[in-house]
This record gives C-alpha cells, sequence and structure tokens, in this order.
C-alpha cells in the first residue's frame, strides 16, 4: 500500500485498497519524509493553496493512516535501509502464505 492521496479521494482507488483480495503490506513513512518527497515533485494545489502545507499535509496522512490500518495485512517501517525494509517485506509474505 502506497501513501497515495487517492486512498482517500477515488472511490476506484479506495475501494481496491479495501478489497479482500491480495497481501496487502503497508510501507509505512514519516510525516516529514513523506512531505519532502511530494514537495520534491511539486506540490499538488490542494496543499500549495493552504497557509501551511505541512501541517494539511500531516491532517490529511492522518486520514490516510486510520485507512491502511484498517486494510493492510501487515505494516513495514522504512527507516531502515531498502535492503532490511525488502528482507523484511519477503518475510512477512512468507509467513503469511506459509512458505
Amino acid at each position: 500500500i502506497s501513501l497515495g492521496g487517492g486512498a482517500l479521494s477515488n472511490p476506484y482507488v479506495s475501494s481496491e485498497l479495501k478489497a479482500e483480495i491480495g497481501f496487502k503490506l503497508w510501507l509505512e513513512v514519516d510525516d516529514k519524509t513523506a512531505f519532502q518527497r511530494i514537495k520534491a515533485n511539486g506540490l499538488p494545489p490542494f496543499l500549495s493553496e493552504t497557509a501551511d502545507p505541512f501541517e494539511a499535509f500531516v491532517t490529511m496522512n492522518r486520514k490516510r493512516r486510520e485507512l491502511f490500518a484498517a486494510c493492510a495485512d501487515a505494516k513495514i517501517d522504512t527507516s531502515h535501509n531498502p535492503y532490511r525494509t525488502a528482507l523484511q517485506a519477503l518475510s512477512l509474505y512468507k509467513e503469511h502464505f506459509n512458505l
């Protein structure tokens, strides 16, 4: 599960996220890192038109986290190096499917 805004605003994305199919890993990123990544690609209008874009993002992200927590089969903390993150994802997948 990526931290995409469509999970809140797009009915198709939201319904797919809630569907009981597949194995959903939530790759969690802290607010500051996620905001910096979005900012690097240009803030979308709903953030850039606010007095405090970061605060608006944090508020929106709080709602996303609630949705992701309810829909994910497992959560991964991505603050580690990519190698450790990938190993954790593979381990959770393997455990989930008893491989």
